[in-house]
């Protein structure tokens, strides 16, 4: 032995007979043995031993300075992270506010494009689809504008053909009624150019000044009776004496009263007569206009835009839809 041996008897048999490295745990230590075989078929072991107390030394320290290394690089990664996602959500939020306010009506609403490239090219083809939005909704209005004008001339021949009738009670009465279309007119063509930005999302019925739905219906029966006693047509009013307030301008709640009674004249014979009716509820008014015609084959394609089921534009009761919505209402066939 060539100094103090720390492995087992049993270990270093093992190694000299068997000629093979051993690794031993002992109590002191670990010991590594390495035989080595030398001339005259002799064999050294050569022997590695480490203390117990070298083993474990330093060991904690190791562990946490790696785990202060890696709560650094999870803290770092998710400060880093979080950063990114912030400008992501922060873009989608402003893309998303954006949105909701062009779907409310707001057509001057903008963004910046930011974040990443794919939420900044977002960005830039929501800017683009509002512009051209209002684009189109511009070239609309002056359409509808232009197409209004149109109408002053058959209207001015209406005027011409009242004064050769002279003064008379169907002459009275048709200079009257051209006088409303005139007024009409001049409504559609002054709200077609208004500014976009200066026009109410909703059509204005928000703000506009209330006026008693009976008193509406009154006036234009009066105006419809005349040609319901041409054509034989018998009618009924039935208008409760109680106040009817409903927030809606007195001009469209007009265009809807004659919406609906127009479609009694326009797709049910002549002699038919029909009735119309205001109540009052604690909440709502009710306003009925109810006929002896065949009725409404099919009521969902009757408010559907542009559908008619009778030969006609289709947008009178989709007109009168829309209007009981605007005021928190409903239409029902």
């Amino acid at each position: 032995f060539v100094g103090t041996p720390h492995a087992p008897e049993d270990a270093l048999d093992r190694a000299v007979r068997g000629r093979e490295t051993l690794a031993v745990d002992t109590d002191d230590g670990w010991v590594y043995l390495q035989p080595v075989v030398l001339r005259g078929d002799r064999v050294a072991v050569v022997e590695a031993f480490v203390p117990a107390a070298d083993l474990t030394r330093g060991v904690a320290a190791s562990w946490g300075v790696m785990a202060l290394l890696a709560l650094g690089l999870v803290g770092g990664s998710v400060l880093v992270a979080d950063r990114l996602g912030a400008r992501v959500v922060r873009s989608s939020r402003s893309l998303k506010r954006a949105s909701l306010a062009l779907g409310s009506g707001d057509l001057d609403v903008r963004v910046e494009p930011d974040g990443p490239p794919e939420l900044q090219e977002a960005g830039a083809a929501f800017n683009t689809m509002a512009d051209r939005v209002v684009d189109l909704l511009a070239v609309e209005r002056e359409l509808v504008a232009d197409l209004s004008h149109r109408l002053r001339t058959p209207l001015t021949a209406l005027y011409l053909e009242a004064d050769r009738m002279g003064a008379t009670p169907s002459a009275r009465r048709v200079t009257e009624a051209a006088g409303q279309l005139e007024s009409e007119l001049d409504s559609i063509i002054a709200a077609a150019r208004t500014p976009l930005a200066a026009a109410q999302p909703g059509g204005g019925t928000g703000t506009a000044k209330p006026c008693d739905a009976a008193e509406v219906v009154a006036m234009r029966l009066d105006f419809w009776s005349v040609l319901a006693t041409q054509q034989g047509r018998p009618y009924e009013r039935s208008l409760t004496p109680r106040p009817t307030p409903v927030a809606f301008p007195e001009d469209d709640l007009a265009a809807v009263v004659d919406a609906l009674i127009g479609n009694v004249f326009r797709h049910t014979p002549e002699g038919t007569g029909f009735a119309v009716r205001v109540e009052r509820a604690d909440r709502y008014v009710l306003l009925t206009v109810d006929d002896a015609g065949p009725g409404v084959a099919d009521p969902e394609a009757a408010l559907t835009r542009g559908v008619s089921v009778g030969g006609s534009t289709g947008l009178g009761l989709d007109i009168v839809a829309r209007a009981a919505r605007a005021a928190d209402g409903e239409l029902t066939i």
